[in-house]
């Protein structure tokens, strides 16, 4: 027997997605290979919550701007204005058009950011064309196969602009850290081992006698994610062109203390 997909699970691949997109990004922008955190289903999930906050709230807001402009259309405009906004916005598509063929032209860098917005509203003013066509004429409606592939047009696009921005929040996170380090928690780094490090600003002392159980003090290092028994690490001041990300993992043979 064939069974409908859950919307739980559809919407739990989504939030899986932009939580991946964002971690890879994010990765990517400081120098290392996401995979490596080896993260789970339920953390990417978490890291998806700050990425879909923004879009949630401004759709309902923007919910409610379209319900009260609605509502105001249908009492101040009559039949005949209905149907020329009605056809106005079923033709806001050639806009869209000359618009994406102005950036091919001018700037080609915008059109893969600027697409998904464009489709989005292209796709949304036509739908909602032709319903305001359909509240005058009934029988102008498009066919329930069309209005279907559009709302599939409106759900990729909607899709397509929040992967934009959990990339955009990867990459700002990124960038804030590059500019200042001194936002993430300084570690200090006891080991039985001597993990011969030569990264700049992180300083390396060794304990005397040999009774010690932790030998070597490494100071200079900030946290820049945790997950299971995985510690990142990266050094004071670092840039992408000299900086380190450094994985340890938690044992006995390892101290770690955290202060700001």
């Amino acid at each position: 027997m064939i069974s409908v997909v859950s919307p739980v699970a559809v919407g739990t691949v989504l939030l899986f997605y932009f939580g991946w997109v964002r971690t890879k990004t994010e990765a990517a922008a400081l120098g290392y290979d996401s995979k490596i955190l080896e993260f789970t289903t339920a953390d990417y999930v978490l890291r998806s919550i700050n990425v879909l906050s923004l879009p949630v709230v401004a759709v309902l807001v923007l919910m409610l701007i379209v319900l009260h402009a609605h509502r105001w259309l249908i009492v101040r405009l009559g039949p005949t204005g209905r149907m020329r906004l009605a056809y106005t916005l079923l033709r806001s598509w050639l806009f869209s058009l000359v618009l994406v063929t102005v950036l091919v032209q001018l700037t080609p860098s915008l059109i893969t950011p600027a697409l998904p917005p464009i489709l989005t509203c292209a796709v949304g003013f036509a739908l909602y064309g032709d319903y305001l066509r359909a509240s005058v004429r009934p029988g102008r409606r498009w066919s329930l196969a069309i209005r279907l592939v559009m709302g599939a047009l409106l759900v990729l696009a909607v899709i397509a602009d929040t992967e934009r921005l959990a990339r955009a929040m990867g990459e700002g996170f990124a960038q804030s850290v590059a500019a200042d380090q001194g936002q993430l928690t300084a570690v200090e780094v006891y080991s039985a081992k001597d993990f011969f490090l030569t990264v700049p600003n992180v300083t390396t002392t060794r304990a005397g006698g040999t009774d010690t159980v932790y030998r070597f003090h490494y100071s200079g290092l900030r946290l820049l994610q945790r997950t299971g028994d995985k510690y990142l690490l990266i050094n004071d001041g670092w840039t992408r062109e000299t900086g380190r990300v450094l994985l340890l993992r938690d044992s006995g043979d390892i101290r770690l203390e955290f202060h700001h």
